[in-house]
């Protein structure tokens, strides 16, 4: 397919992707939130801020690769989920 698959098996893969994105990150923000019940707030704005700062280099770096197919695309959901799994592994296991 040289890098263009059909548009609705693309559509399929991103409606999945983006679902389960949707559902990870509000449980993610809810567990970043949980210790601090008395300034929530301040807590919500401070997770949103570094969120956004982390995710426009990123994003910029997926972009830069772009080539006119979803290739770079697919591959830095593959490489960026890869690296958040390892970091969530390495930081559960810190807890215990």
């Amino acid at each position: 397919m040289d890098g263009i698959p059909p548009i609705w098996l693309f559509m399929t893969w991103l409606v999945a992707n983006f679902f389960c994105i949707g559902i990870m990150f509000g449980n993610f923000h809810a567990l970043a939130l949980e210790p601090l019940g008395h300034m929530a707030g301040l807590g919500a704005a401070l997770v949103g801020f570094l969120s956004t700062i982390i995710a426009i280099p990123l994003g910029w770096a997926v972009g830069y690769f772009f080539d006119g197919g979803v290739t770079s695309l697919v591959g830095g959901f593959a490489l960026l989920g890869l690296g958040s799994l390892i970091i969530m592994v390495w930081t559960e296991a810190e807890e215990r």
